[in-house]
């Protein structure tokens, strides 16, 4: 089934995003980030599918060394094409806003894109047995991703159509 996509500036933003990246999205490597200063959750996918998911507990003490954790974990992966991030809004905690940080700078992709709540939620929706959890909002996020990147990618091979198969 597929999600009903909601409306609005945010929705037009994120698909003009996407447009940009979308290639990169279905054939190459991306990481997601539900972002957090306690609990961060992250799915990795390759050409579109998920290879990986998780979360990551960021031990007690201050700040500095939760966010330096968050940046280690997840540089320890390799290096995707593109990182998806939770798009924060309204009045957020600058824990929050720097966990946004530590994970673009631990990703060290050249691309990133943040996807507005209300698309990832509309992913939930209709994913089957989906509960709340970090690692499942990540994938969620990334699953916007690529749900979005399908509708609106165009090849950019002359002749060939959206399967890839040649153009008649």
């Amino acid at each position: 089934m597929s999600p009903k996509w909601p409306g609005g500036p945010s929705n037009l933003r994120w698909r003009k995003q996407i447009g940009m990246v979308a290639d990169l999205i279905l054939h190459g490597k991306m990481m997601s980030v539900d972002p957090a200063s306690n609990l961060a959750g992250f799915a990795r996918f390759e050409a579109g599918q998920k290879i990986d998911s998780g979360s990551i507990t960021l031990k007690g003490g201050a700040i500095q060394f939760r966010l330096r954790e968050l940046c280690d974990r997840l540089s320890a992966y390799p290096t995707p094409d593109v990182l998806v991030i939770e798009e924060l809004q309204g009045v957020i905690h600058n824990h929050l806003r720097w966990s946004v940080a530590a994970a673009m700078l631990g990703a060290r992709a050249p691309d990133v894109i943040f996807c507005p709540i209300p698309v990832w939620k509309a992913v939930s929706l209709v994913t089957p047995g989906y509960r709340k959890t970090d690692e499942n909002d990540a994938t969620c996020i990334g699953q916007a991703a690529i749900l979005t990147a399908r509708e609106i990618w165009t090849p950019t091979t002359p002749g060939q159509t959206q399967s890839g198969s040649s153009a008649s």
